[in-house]
């Protein structure tokens, strides 16, 4: 590997000398044809050696005692010649430039020149049936998005797209792991496994299409998490939420009992939150949630039962005039995002990541049981996923106050809740 790098770039200089046998530059049918007939002189039999078929590089003129031991020396730089080993002659422009590849290669044996050639026409060509990272990059998103990926996952795509800007104008086939280990510096391990995965998926198409030979980024580890329990909010914190928002922003009231107290998925982009709607919330006799295959994430109906606090909240928010019509979040993305982010600083509780989905499922199991925990919350990974990542021991005396987090009774702003829940 080494010789074929520093051939590489001796090549930059010669790459049209792919079959180069002869010497330094003299130019075929301006010298004399070379006979190499030994001639008898007064100091004995002489053979005279052009520059180019000597050892040493430079004209000789050897003599011997006898005619047959001067034959016995020419006459096998004859028969190469013959054969043309010796005979192809360079032309004095790439004669210059071989010069020049041999002055980098010192040290190295003269035949790898050859190697570095090879080398050169292989690189030559896949350079010219590959891409630049930015278009390939676009082309993979474009093909995400006829195959229906979510707008969370085009937007990823797209934002890790941007990181990878110093390298949007280097062909796909050239870019190293090293080059994407720059990219990833800093960046925290959950993030940098994320950007590592879209990566691979990007580096992967274009090697499907042949851009490239290989997928650099298949050379680098993903970082260890450490585990740890998951965290959750207290029912006091919860109740805290809760009143920051009717009192902060009285119309996400529904998306924030959805999320807390019926486990969906709250991300403000693209989550189950911002498709849910008014007419998938039952209230007769049923009282549950009912999501269709088309708003969740595991692309799988999937139904939470309307336990009384949260449906206790969808009413108060109706009885104070809200609309409940519609989608739950009229206003998704950067809008909501904002907004959720205001209701948290105004209840002086700091966010968690899924903070709200991993305190129903924690505050669910010691009522309702493990089982009942994972059919509502819908894990593709099952049961080790949810216990691991989603669920933290709690009491069952702390699992109830949870479900008596309850607005009051009376319209107007929350003033009050539960003695217990407060």
């Amino acid at each position: 590997m080494f010789t074929s790098a520093l051939c590489f770039h001796a090549f930059s200089y010669v790459a049209i000398l792919f079959d180069f046998k002869g010497n330094k530059g003299t130019i075929r049918g301006t010298m004399k044809p070379v006979k190499l007939i030994p001639k008898k002189t007064p100091k004995g039999w002489r053979v005279n050696i052009p520059h180019h078929l000597s050892n040493s590089g430079k004209r000789q003129r050897l003599f011997f005692a006898s005619r047959d031991e001067a034959e016995r020396h020419a006459a096998p730089l004859r028969e190469k010649v013959r054969a043309g080993d010796i005979e192809r002659i360079l032309p004095p422009e790439q004669a210059r430039f071989a010069h020049r590849a041999f002055v980098v290669l010192e040290g190295l044996p003269p035949e790898v020149i050859v190697e570095a050639a090879r080398d050169y026409v292989k690189k030559h060509d896949l350079a010219a049936n590959s891409r630049k990272l930015g278009l390939v990059w676009s082309d993979y998103i474009e093909r995400a998005s006829s195959d229906h990926a979510s707008d969370r996952h085009l937007k990823n795509l797209a934002r890790t797209g941007k990181r990878f800007a110093p390298l949007a104008e280097t062909l796909v086939c050239f870019i190293t792991a090293t080059e994407i280990e720059r990219i990833l510096k800093g960046a925290s391990a959950s993030y940098r496994n994320a950007i590592l995965r879209e990566a691979r998926s990007v580096f992967n198409f274009a090697v499907a299409r042949k851009w490239s030979v290989s997928n650099p980024s298949e050379e680098i580890d993903f970082k260890q998490r450490k585990l740890s329990e998951a965290e959750i909010y207290t029912t006091a914190e919860c109740a805290q939420i809760m009143a920051a928002c009717a009192d902060r922003h009285p119309e996400l009231v529904p998306a924030f009992t959805a999320m807390l107290f019926c486990g969906v998925r709250p991300d403000h982009a693209d989550g189950e939150i911002t498709k849910l709607r008014w007419d998938h919330i039952l209230f007769g006799q049923e009282k549950r949630v009912a999501m269709p295959s088309d708003i969740t994430k595991t692309g799988k109906r999937r139904s939470v039962n309307l336990r009384a606090n949260a449906a206790a909240w969808l009413k108060w928010h109706i009885a104070q005039g809200g609309d409940h019509t519609g989608l739950v979040v009229a206003e998704k993305g950067t809008p909501f995002r904002d907004r959720v982010r205001e209701i948290f600083t105004e209840s002086k509780v700091k966010r968690i990541q899924d903070g709200l989905r991993k305190s129903f499922c924690s505050y669910v199991v010691p009522i309702d049981g493990l089982d009942e925990a994972e059919r509502e919350l819908g894990h593709a990974g099952g049961r080790e996923l949810m216990n691991r990542h989603y669920r933290q021991d709690v009491t069952a005396k702390d699992a109830r106050l949870f479900w008596k987090v309850v607005p009051p009774k009376v319209s107007g702003k929350i003033l009050a809740f539960t003695r217990e829940a407060a």
